[in-house]
């Protein structure tokens, strides 16, 4: 029998390595895209190369704020007792760490750094303070020669107990502080004035405060006389703490006349620590810088603030009890234009806005002068009436 041999289909061979070699490209293609993936992924993914770097770098960066801004608290802490969170403010402007007081939270402290910017928590707990200073703005919105700032409200802060308080553990810092407060009261509360403050006070009065002071003789027994006499009243409760305006002065109010941004500080009186709160007024029209309402003499007028002579204006009105009143027909004129004191009083007790005309006596109003369609404002002291 012959053997068969077979024989070799090349084109069928040739076929099947064909086969062979696309499928090995193809998953080698395949292998290729995965290894890539995995590669681009170790470099630029969530957890790649670049993102652990980009985090390490940030993790630096917070680590060099927080070391910053522990070294500036511990400073302030040595150079000042009851810190408050407005010392810390400060002393992280001072230090560059942030530019302004808006880059703290006060309700929760965290502090927003600069650039890079980063927030930072939990370092400023300590110093939170739930003191809530309300200060309003006068007008708000509308355009103005002058804008009212003033503290309407200070909440958190306890008030003082004249029947428990041994003023023999106070200095004399303190004593005089709490002098400036009951003072105020005291006028208010016997004569109907309405004293913002002590400055308010003293210019009724005629006095400096050396002066002022010179003329105390015995500054605690001045001071329990004066505690004696407002429980004899039923006031037992005084406010435990001060308000200082922007002219530094101890002042709920301050009339702004330019653009800006405003600060009033409340400082407590027995602790010495202070609270400040900022308010930014835009309102302000620099048109009506020219003029600006004053009193001399018990008499109100509108100066031109380049030569500070007294100029016409053509309206007045008075903001009395929080009401825009007409007060037009009170002017007068001589040889310049302007509005007697007396005249106004006598004018709002006639129209029915008080009972006596005496009661304006003391009290310190906003007046409001206009001249060409532009309004000038200015709070003075009806200081005497005839």
């Amino acid at each position: 029998m012959k053997n068969k041999t077979k024989k070799l289909d090349i084109k069928k061979i040739k076929k099947q390595v064909k086969g062979i070699t696309l499928i090995a490209l193809v998953v080698t293609i395949i292998v290729l895209l995965i290894l890539a993936a995995v590669a681009i992924n170790l470099t630029i993914g969530n957890n790649g190369i670049f993102t652990r770097a980009e985090n390490a770098k940030e993790i630096t960066e917070i680590a060099q704020w927080d070391e910053r801004i522990e070294m500036a608290i511990a400073a302030k802490t040595m150079e000042k007792q009851n810190l408050t969170i407005d010392d810390i403010i400060q002393e992280l402007i001072d230090e560059d760490i942030i530019d302004d007081a808006s880059q703290v939270n006060k309700e929760n402290g965290d502090i927003t750094t600069n650039k890079p910017s980063y927030v930072i928590s939990d370092k400023l707990k300590d110093y939170i303070s739930n003191v809530k200073i309300t200060i309003s703005k006068t007008p708000e919105t509308e355009m103005s020669g002058a804008v009212l700032l003033k503290v309407e409200k200070v909440e958190g802060l306890k008030p003082i107990d004249l029947k428990s308080l041994d003023i023999t553990s106070l200095n004399e810092t303190q004593k005089k502080e709490l002098i400036k407060i009951m003072l105020v009261v005291a006028k208010n509360h016997f004569e109907g004035t309405d004293f913002k403050g002590f400055e308010d006070f003293l210019q009724y009065v005629g006095m400096t405060e050396p002066e002022f002071w010179k003329s105390i003789d015995d500054i605690e027994g001045y001071l329990s006389e004066g505690i004696e006499v407002l429980i004899n009243e039923r006031i037992q409760y005084v406010d435990s703490y001060t308000i200082i305006n922007p002219e530094n002065k101890i002042s709920n109010e301050f009339l702004a006349i330019t653009n800006g941004k405003y600060e009033f500080k409340v400082k407590e009186i027995l602790t010495g620590k202070t609270y400040t709160e900022t308010i930014e007024v835009t309102n302000i029209d620099i048109n009506m810088f020219p003029y600006y309402v004053d009193s001399i003499g018990g008499k109100i007028y509108l100066l031109n603030r380049n030569d500070n002579k007294m100029t016409d204006f053509e309206r007045a009105y008075i903001i009395y009890n929080g009401e825009r009143v007409d007060i037009t027909e009170c002017i007068s004129k001589d040889e310049n234009m302007y509005i007697k004191m007396g005249t106004i009083a006598g004018f709002l007790e006639s129209i029915g806005k008080v009972e006596n005309y005496h009661d304006v006596g003391g009290t310190t109003q906003t007046f409001e002068i206009l001249k060409k369609d532009k309004n000038y404002v200015g709070r003075e002291i009806v200081e005497w009436l005839e």
